[in-house]
């Protein structure tokens, strides 16, 4: 190719058409903005969501850890009061009464009986104390459980 005539070649740049050039994404740049804010709080919300469910299991998990705890108590009372097994027996089996309740007054007439039992023991005050724990624990649960089913 002849390089040399090129040289000699001028441009009329007014003659030449105007070309107007355009972005595609002009005017979309507000939904633009709009897809990307709606994905981010998307995704803050599933986050919120997650940490709420890890929250939940790990209050979950120290429930039935605490729970557990519990039964391991009850049991370590009843072996350690040989001569009043058949007694805390008896005061266990009517804090298990009050889940039969079917109002919250029934459970809070049930819950004094479990009270009244477990004083009248004459035992040291650190097992009428366990055993009216636990009979609080139910009868809490009772009461919430009525209360949720109304």
């Amino acid at each position: 190719m002849d390089y040399d005539n090129l040289k000699n070649l001028k441009l009329n740049i007014e003659k030449m058409p105007s070309v107007k050039i355009v972005n595609p994404l002009e005017g979309h740049s507000q939904k633009i903005n709009q897809i990307q804010e709606d994905a981010q709080r998307q995704m803050d919300e599933a986050k919120q969501k997650e940490e709420r469910y890890n929250q939940d299991v790990l209050n979950t998990l120290k429930n039935i850890e605490k729970n557990t705890g519990d039964i391991s108590s009850l049991v370590s009372l009843v072996q350690s009061c040989g001569d009043k097994q058949d007694e805390i027996i008896n005061v266990l089996k009517k804090v298990m009464e009050i889940s039969q309740a079917k109002t919250e007054e029934e459970a809070d007439s049930l819950y004094r009986n479990v009270m009244d039992n477990a004083n009248q023991l004459n035992e040291d005050v650190e097992t009428a104390t366990k055993l009216i724990g636990f009979g609080k624990i139910v009868w809490l649960a009772v009461k919430e459980y009525i209360k949720n089913s109304s």
